[in-house]
């Protein structure tokens, strides 16, 4: 009997098969490529950062050494999004490049069955095509069943875990499909960090793509008396806790990048960092000079630290501020491994190439319109102009030019924009599952709440 499931395998193989078809079938050996070695690749996110929680920001109790001289030797956006305020649909999102609306994955959810749906390519499944070694160190969130798993999706190697949170100070990390324990004294950030490190050592002779995923600063708040004492003069428990966890990922990166230095890879890897979406207020962030937080549309949900390093090839001290989305993460680092040949059209990205805006060659806007739905409530922005969805389904229209905090509601005041942003979005709608369509369901018990999100504020 052919079932659901079956189909929708079937579908993603097929899907494969016509990506495998226009990828190259042979890759010269190391000898052969020597300086014209496909670039390294290194993804660094963080879990529920705050935008004012970095120094290259203005974070005045949080320093971030090492962070901030990634944005200094790079580029750093001043507006750039995650495609959802939830952590499962942006991870969907930039792992696809793809709206993650597209496959109806839309909310948190903790359900086993849940995944990546299998008819998407992942950046991992693409790179590797590429002849890239690819590891995934920390956090994965996109399925625990075994055709979900990172190992089924592109992943040569995996340490970490796979659902949405996990203590930081305790219980059991994966190595594959070994379980590992985190012995008393260990942070779960520190071991994230040291595997990064190996993982450069190991694969520092040929084009590799880790995905460093840290799991701080997301709840539980925890951290070691290492870090802790480094803000023993924050007077808030919650503020003092998460700080000490921006620190420990701000070594870690230190620590990838002194590596990725000492194997002589530095000149020749593409770093990015940002955080998967806003801070969660409540747990000690501050995502200021914005309004809203993690689950919200408001540009405290969304908007977010943004780095991109390559020595050679982005001006060092880059500003760039244009909106761009997290969405170009795999057309940007597919583009980079693929040097020059066309990107497959079978992958409909909605993502672009950043590369060439940031050498000069496309003056042109990324994104002349970004797009967010989570369920009920959507968001728009075109050009300074953003139009989204309140608590009581009305529209606020906000002018981000001059007014970032999203404080004065200008939709009574141009109903014209408010039409034509509104018209923008219901086309773009139109093609889209409904998230029930997609989500999965356990028959007989009712979905968990405790990710459902906030409504934004009118």
């Amino acid at each position: 009997m052919i079932t659901c499931r079956n189909l929708l395998k079937i579908a993603g193989f097929a899907f494969l098969l016509s990506f495998l078809a226009l990828a190259p079938t042979h890759l010269p050996a190391q000898s052969e490529r020597g300086s014209s070695r496909q670039p390294n690749i290194i993804l660094i996110v963080a879990d529920d950062l705050g935008y004012n929680d970095v120094g290259y920001h203005g974070s005045r109790d949080i320093p971030t050494p090492h962070i901030d001289a990634l944005a200094k030797s790079g580029v750093y956006f001043t507006n750039a999004y995650a495609s959802s305020p939830m952590c499962q649909p942006s991870r969907a999102g930039f792992m696809t490049g793809r709206y993650q609306n597209r496959f109806g994955y839309e909310s948190n959810t903790d359900l086993p069955e849940a995944g990546l749906p299998l008819s998407e390519l992942t950046l991992a499944e693409a790179l590797k095509k590429e002849g890239y070694a690819t590891g995934l160190v920390g956090k994965w969130h996109l399925g625990e069943s075994e055709d979900h798993r990172p190992e089924s999706r592109g992943f040569d190697e995996f340490y970490g875990f796979l659902s949405g949170g996990h203590s930081h100070l305790k219980g059991e990390l994966l190595r594959g499909r070994d379980a590992v324990e985190i012995k008393k004294g260990e942070y779960s950030t520190d071991l994230f960090s040291a595997e990064a490190v190996d993982f450069l050592e190991r694969h520092q002779e040929h084009p590799f793509f880790l995905f460093l995923s840290y799991n701080v600063p997301h709840k539980p708040i925890e951290a070691t008396g290492k870090y802790l004492d480094r803000f023993s003069e924050i007077p808030d428990r919650n503020r003092r806790t998460y700080a000490a966890m921006v620190s420990a990922m701000d070594d870690g990166i230190g620590d990838v990048l002194k590596k990725l230095k000492e194997t002589g890879n530095d000149k020749n890897t593409l770093v990015i960092f940002l955080s998967d979406h806003g801070g969660a207020g409540s747990r000690g962030s501050d995502n200021a000079p914005f309004r809203g937080e993690k689950y919200s549309l408001a540009e405290g949900g969304i908007r977010v630290p943004f780095i991109m390093k390559w020595a050679g090839q982005i001006k060092p001290g880059s500003v760039y501020h244009n909106p761009i989305i997290s969405l170009d993460i795999f057309p940007t680092c597919l583009a980079l491994a693929r040097k020059g040949r066309p990107l497959p059209q079978s992958l409909k990205l909605d993502g672009i190439d950043l590369l060439p805006r940031l050498e000069g060659n496309n003056p042109a806007p990324p994104h002349p319109v970004l797009f967010w739905r989570a369920r009920n409530r959507h968001a728009i922005r075109k050009d300074n102009w953003k139009l989204m969805t309140g608590a009581n389904e009305s529209l606020s229209l906000y002018d981000l030019s001059n007014d970032v905090g999203e404080e004065n509601n200008l939709a009574s005041a141009n109903p014209e924009i408010v039409q034509e942003l509104n018209d923008l979005f219901m086309k773009w709608d139109k093609g889209l599952p409904s998230p029930a369509e997609r989500e999965p369901k356990k028959p007989g018990k009712r979905r968990r709440k405790r990710n459902r999100p906030a409504p934004d504020a009118a």
